[in-house]
């Protein structure tokens, strides 16, 4: 609790102080006041602690507050002889420049649980409290004293260890669980049904009787718990299980004089959203008591899981499987096993109920794949480049060989192309493949170099063809001759000519020495600037 501020303009003093008390969850400090506080009756098994103090010193000038401390003692009123004060140093917590221009000091010390009940019997007690502030100026030290005038800051409180009651008489008009309470922290406890305990819960009419017995005491009390009848009746539902989050409406109706709901609450209906047992009792015009109970339980969504989504091979089957321990199953299909077979893509889905009646709920796509099926063709565009067209079906990559070397590289889908190193005869392979399988396609293709048919007015001529020694070519003046490759009949390269121009008189002539060449069947290949020649000679 908070002392009220004394403003001073000293050089140095107390404007501020506190006592640190706990009873039961409920704390003082910055609360009301100390001084003169009455915490009511206690007993000896009560939470009542002294916590610590705290006190705000200022200093101006050349005053120096070097530490601060609270003094108390708990005494018995009406007692001739007082106890000595015990001491609680409060430690340095916090310094603050004030708006006039002071230095204000906090000193505090808490989490002390000093028991103040501990050793006390019976009787009314003072807790009496006064603080300490010392300080050095050009005299030396000092103490600044805060006593509250010389009468030091005062509460008091009661111990009564038998005081007991345990309600009044009641009459029930309807069937009833009422709980009886002598209260906590007695010593012992006898019922007139033979209970030793604090509380009793009782459902029959009849008087009940308690002995509490403590060290200084021993008390009783009673209370008659009648049954009547009466032309009012209360029903607030039966046990309800709710799935998932939810709230419940309870209802006991607006017919009734009083409501007392377990919750605390006084009126007529109240909203739940946490499990347990709810009591209503309320009361009737004619003088009688209603009670109703409902157990309320809140119960999680099964939480079914068949997966995600899944793709399989055109042929195969896939098996979704909603887990066991449920009491019902129902899928999309109508099937109300706990696992089902499936060959055809879909949306499926299940709910599963359990054995409270809850539901839970999953879905699931499935995608059936079909078997890649390799295919293409092929087209020569201008020089030695090949357009291969995919036809393929379900494929997701290609992967293609060219040359028939088993030298694979990926492509993706789609069309290709790829320009050849010299015309001829090559051996294409494609592989269309998918998460399912694969397949090739293999397809012979010839790959010829551009060719100007022979014609009267030919721009090139071979002779003699065939020949053993040499061969001239013929070309008309408007061609030129870049380089002439002689390929055998597998596109193989077999000489990469040296041209030598040896008559300019009608045309170009060119000499071929071929001398040193096996007989059989070969291939020039003539680049001029324009076009590829491809012709074929004999070697005899």
């Amino acid at each position: 609790m908070l002392i009220t501020h004394s403003l001073v303009f000293s050089a140095s003093g107390i404007f501020d102080r506190a006592v640190i008390v706990q009873s039961g969850n409920f704390s003082f400090l910055n609360g009301p006041a100390f001084d003169t506080t009455n915490f009511g009756v206690l007993t000896s098994n009560s939470i009542f602690f002294l916590n610590g103090g705290q006190l705000k010193t200022y200093k101006n000038g050349v005053d120096d507050i070097t530490g601060a401390a609270m003094y108390y003692r708990i005494y018995k009123q009406g007692i001739s002889m007082l106890p000595s004060f015990d001491t609680v140093i409060l430690p340095w917590k916090e310094d603050v420049i004030s708006p006039l221009g002071s230095i204000d000091q906090t000193w505090e010390k808490s989490g002390l649980y000093i028991n103040i009940l501990n050793g006390l019997i019976d009787g009314n007690y003072i807790i009496e409290v006064y603080f300490e502030a010392f300080y050095t100026d050009q005299n030396g030290a000092n103490i600044h004293v805060d006593n509250n005038s010389g009468s030091n800051y005062k509460a008091s409180f009661t111990i009564n260890n038998c005081n007991l009651n345990i309600g009044d008489d009641k009459t029930f008009c309807s069937a009833f669980n009422i709980t009886l309470s002598a209260g906590p922290g007695h010593e012992a406890y006898l019922w007139s049904t033979g209970d030793t305990v604090s509380t009793i819960i009782v459902s029959q009419p009849g008087t009940y009787l308690v002995t509490i017995t403590n060290p200084t005491c021993t008390a009783v009390d009673s209370v008659t718990i009648n049954s009547s009848t009466s032309s009012f009746s209360l029903n607030i539902g039966n046990d309800t299980t709710i799935c998932g989050l939810g709230v419940v409406n309870l209802n006991a109706g607006g017919i009734f004089t009083s409501y007392q709901w377990s919750t605390g609450d006084t009126v007529a209906s109240i909203q739940v959203n946490t499990p347990g047992l709810y009591t209503v009792t309320v009361s009737t015009t004619d003088n009688c008591l209603l009670m109703d109970e409902r157990l309320i339980n809140f119960k999680g969504l099964p939480l079914v899981d068949i997966g995600s989504n899944i793709s399989f091979c055109t042929g195969d089957s896939v098996i979704l499987d909603a887990g066991s321990g449920y009491a019902a199953y129902l899928w999309s299909n109508n099937s109300q096993s706990q696992s089902i077979t499936l060959f055809n893509s879909g949306t499926y889905s299940v709910t599963v109920t359990d054995s409270v009646g809850c539901s839970g709920f999953d879905i699931v796509e499935i995608y059936a794949l079909q078997k890649p099926v390799a295919d293409f063709i092929y087209t020569q565009n201008s020089g030695l480049e090949i357009n291969f067209t995919d036809l393929s079906q379900n494929s997701t990559q290609n992967y293609w060989d060219f040359l028939g070397i088993n030298n694979f590289t990926a492509h993706g889908v789609g069309s290709v192309s790829y320009t050849y190193p010299f015309a001829g005869t090559y051996t294409v392979k494609m592989i269309a493949t998918n998460d399912c399988s694969s397949d090739t396609a293999v397809t012979t293709i010839n790959v010829i170099a551009s060719v100007e048919e022979l014609s009267p007015d030919d721009k090139i001529l071979i002779y003699p063809n065939p020949s053993k020694d040499f061969i001239y070519l013929d070309l008309a003046d408007n061609v030129n001759i870049n380089q002439m490759f002689l390929k055998n009949l597998q596109n193989q390269l077999i000489r990469q000519f040296e041209v030598k121009e040896i008559n300019k008189c009608q045309g170009q002539v060119y000499q071929l020495n071929i001398s040193t060449l096996c007989k059989g069947i070969y291939f020039i290949d003539i680049i001029t600037d324009k076009v590829i020649y491809n012709k074929k000679i004999v070697i005899e």
